[in-house]
């Protein structure tokens, strides 16, 4: 990560509008929180809440500034996130929230605070410092990898859209989930981190942070596609550099990629497999006959056993009348994704049809100043696969702070489309961002 960070001296003036942003960003979030709580009232939501939770203490100044500062900041999933980084995988119901984040949470709190309190309050105030650590970070990555994929627009245009991009992040319509006590600021750090990684040609660099993305969210799993890509294009050019087409499919170059390919992706699924182990273990230490079924398959993943089991999470599932309010809720975000994703196989449309489509792996110098490149096609590929599985499997309502905290190239084509655009995108992300904000912190239904 700290080489990752790392910039040219005459880069510190955009770094530090960077940091600008997003410490402003946060900022707003903090006020919105904070002044809601005045405005509006709390809701008795029907969810997960942790008992007793950051109770009055005399004389205990955190336990203060956490409920009458923070308190907007720990709704919904972050009481499950909380309840882990303090007892760690008690339920099986908690397996679903990945471990990396409370872990991280609950090790800050050490270093910080000298040792685990009796209560939540010095939990909920590491976890919100860390997450603005993460968020600040993940702006600057964003920067730099936004840099490599404008890197054939003129340098005052590369930096202008670089900077857009990391605007549109900053003040992104899921904003309220990069501060509150949830992985997302984690789970975008650590993913731009394995994509910078990725196109400065350091794939085993990048399957670590892949492989600690899959610990943070499930959804990190998707991102496979990037490394496949990576060696299949590597595959790819040696094959058309050699006329004997045979003698290349079985040439040690090709085996040792493969090998290469193989062992990164040990290295990236290897976290999400051994929590899967684990969490199967606690499962079925609990019996139920529905348990008890699935402890005699092996065929199901104790992720996908939880969720559906609690959340009702399934193929179409979503799919009822009474659901419509949240598809009205997500059809914003699902719309944007559908979009880029068809506007970027349009302009490719005659490559794909004459089954040229190998060609857009091929990174000439001449390639588009767009964003819409070859070096975005892996980025395409990974965003159609987030965007069907809001459609078909998850709460759709969520598919707003997964799609804005798993893939940059929303924020790439919002900085390259025209004036109009970005207006209509600026006003969708500072009203979702003020309403969410308002409504997440005082525990109504959002995204």
């Amino acid at each position: 990560m700290v080489i990752l960070l790392n910039f040219r001296s005459q880069d510190w003036r955009n770094i530090n509008q960077v940091i600008k942003k997003a410490l402003v960003s946060r900022l707003i979030v903090f006020l919105i929180q904070i002044l809601s709580a005045f405005l509006i009232p709390v809701h008795d939501a029907d969810a997960f809440k942790i008992s007793h939770f950051l109770e009055p203490r005399n004389g205990d100044q955190i336990n203060w500034f956490a409920k009458n500062i923070l308190l907007g900041y720990t709704r919904w999933d972050s009481q499950y996130f909380l309840s882990i980084a303090k007892d760690g995988y008690y339920s099986e119901r908690l397996i679903v929230f990945f471990p990396l984040y409370p872990l991280l949470t609950r090790y800050l709190e050490k270093i910080i605070f000298n040792r685990v309190k009796d209560g939540f309050a010095s939990l909920v105030i590491s976890s919100i410092l860390l997450n603005h650590t993460l968020f600040l970070i993940s702006s600057i990555l964003l920067f730099k990898l936004s840099m490599r994929i404008f890197h054939n627009s003129p340098v005052n245009s590369r930096i202008q859209k670089a900077l857009e991009a990391v605007q549109y992040f900053c003040f992104n319509p899921a904003s309220i989930f990069f501060s509150a006590c949830y992985s997302e600021s984690l789970f975008m750090t650590l993913t731009l981190a394995a994509l910078l990684s990725l196109e400065a040609a350091r794939p085993f660099c990048s399957a670590m942070f892949f492989g600690l993305a899959c610990l943070t969210r499930s959804n990190g799993l998707f991102a496979v596609i990037f490394l496949v890509y990576f060696h299949f294009e590597s595959i790819f050019k040696r094959t058309t550099a050699k006329r004997n087409q045979i003698s290349i499919l079985f040439s040690r170059a090709i085996f040792s990629q493969v090998f290469k390919l193989s062992l990164q992706l040990f290295v990236m699924l290897f976290p999400f497999v051994l929590h899967q182990i684990i969490s199967r273990k606690i499962i079925c230490s609990e019996k139920s006959a529905q348990n008890s079924e699935f402890c005699s398959s092996i065929l199901v993943l104790p992720y996908a056993f939880i969720q559906k089991k609690y959340w009702n999470v399934g193929f179409l599932n979503y799919y009822q009348f009474k659901q419509l309010p949240n598809f009205a809720l997500a059809l914003p975000v699902l719309t944007t994704s559908a979009l880029i994703v068809f506007n970027f196989f349009k302009a490719h449309k005659k490559k794909l049809i004459h089954l040229e489509w190998l060609n857009l792996m091929k990174r000439s110098q001449k390639t588009s100043r767009s964003w819409a490149n070859e070096r975005c096609l892996p980025y395409l590929l990974h965003l159609s696969i987030l965007l069907t599985i809001s459609l078909l499997f998850v709460h759709v309502q969520v598919s707003t702070r997964l799609i804005f905290s798993s893939t940059p190239i929303i924020y790439w084509a919002i900085a390259s489309s025209e004036s109009k655009v970005k207006k209509y995108f600026r006003l969708y992300s500072h009203v979702y961002m003020v309403v969410g904000t308002c409504l997440y912190s005082r525990f109504y239904p959002w995204t």
